[in-house]
């Protein structure tokens, strides 16, 4: 994957800027699930919106043939709750190459959700176990993962890695709940320093691993950590190039005195987000809403039209009238269109 240069940033702002506006009208009638056709989707009875998160976990290019898209498309409240029935017309796409301004609207896309084409979850969580993480840390860990772990669907796959100075793979990608229960109560001699971006790229490269040889399974990685990495071999800037060249997002989990601005700056540029929760009760909910979300995802699919593009940028800008008012969000994704 090339890094970003000095014109694909421009090109990026240029396209963010330069979003079309998207009309979504209020049904003043009746509230319905099922627009009429033509129409976003809107639900003037939804009073608990109070905003909208979007975010693009995903995009896949066909191995065949290098200029079919898909797009995964993430819509959630304020809360983080996944917003559902949304169609088409809720948003609009946008793609153009890096270092140009020429954005072209996406408008013959298909569209469904991830529930409709029967994809299943790959999850690579990776554990801190360093000298700063207490006690009442490492306890309200393990809870939320043995209880995540008990709740995922049949056909989800986990693994588990722990971390500290060393970082060690305790079981690799199962199904098997009782393997990964085991895997979450092994100790691990692991030390007291924090390789948590060393962690993480063993948890991309294994998922993205794994997905290549599944492809109806749809990967992420799952990041605890309660401090500043001070331990590793792997940048910082080395984990994002990897997770967007792989396409894998990094949802990270903060502990005590956790790094919020690294670890919300490593979610939203890899198409992941950024969770602090002290406490097991509010971390099982955290990992409802993260599975919520990798669950109820939307999908585009088009081909990309843009001749000579080594370096393709994908907008996109989602629209929800509910109960109270209008609300946008925008994601912006890069990605390699040609092989």
């Amino acid at each position: 994957m090339k890094k970003i240069n000095y014109l694909f940033l421009i090109g990026v702002m240029a396209l963010s800027a330069s979003l079309l506006l998207v009309s979504c009208e209020k049904d003043e009638e009746e509230s319905t699930p099922t627009p009429p056709a033509g129409q976003a989707y809107s639900n003037t009875s939804d009073l608990q919106t109070t905003a909208v998160e979007l975010t693009i976990p995903r995009i896949e290019v066909n191995p065949a043939r290098a200029t079919d898209i898909k797009l995964y498309l993430s819509v959630t409240n304020q809360d983080g709750a996944p917003l559902q029935n949304f169609n088409q017309f809720n948003f609009v796409i946008k793609q153009v190459c890096a270092g140009s301004t020429d954005s072209v609207v996406v408008a013959s896309a298909s569209f469904g959700t991830i529930t409709q084409q029967g994809s299943n979850i790959a999850a690579s969580s990776t554990m801190d176990y360093s000298g700063s993480m207490s006690s009442y840390d490492i306890l309200n860990m393990e809870n939320a993962l043995r209880f995540f772990i008990r709740e995922k669907q049949a056909l989800d796959q986990m693994e588990i890695i722990k971390f500290a100075d060393d970082v060690q793979r305790m079981t690799e990608f199962t199904a098997d709940t009782t393997l990964l229960i085991d895997a979450v109560n092994t100790y691990a001699p692991v030390g007291t320093y924090t390789s948590f971006y060393d962690a993480v790229f063993m948890g991309l490269e294994d998922a993205d691993n794994f997905v290549n040889t599944n492809l109806d399974y749809l990967p992420a990685v799952l990041g605890f950590t309660d401090g500043y990495d001070n331990d590793s071999y792997t940048s910082f800037s080395s984990i994002v190039s990897t997770a967007n060249s792989f396409q894998i997002p990094v949802y990270t989990l903060g502990f005590g005195n956790a790094d919020s601005v690294t670890l919300r700056n490593l979610a939203d540029q890899t198409g992941g987000r950024y969770f602090y929760s002290p406490d097991s009760g509010e971390l099982q909910e955290l990992y409802n809403i993260i599975s919520g979300q990798l669950k109820n995802l939307y999908i585009a699919n088009w081909v990309f039209s843009l001749n000579n593009c080594y370096d393709g940028v994908i907008s996109v800008k989602v629209t929800y009238t509910c109960g109270n008012g209008t609300f946008t969000a925008h994601a912006i994704k890069y990605f390699e269109p040609l092989k």
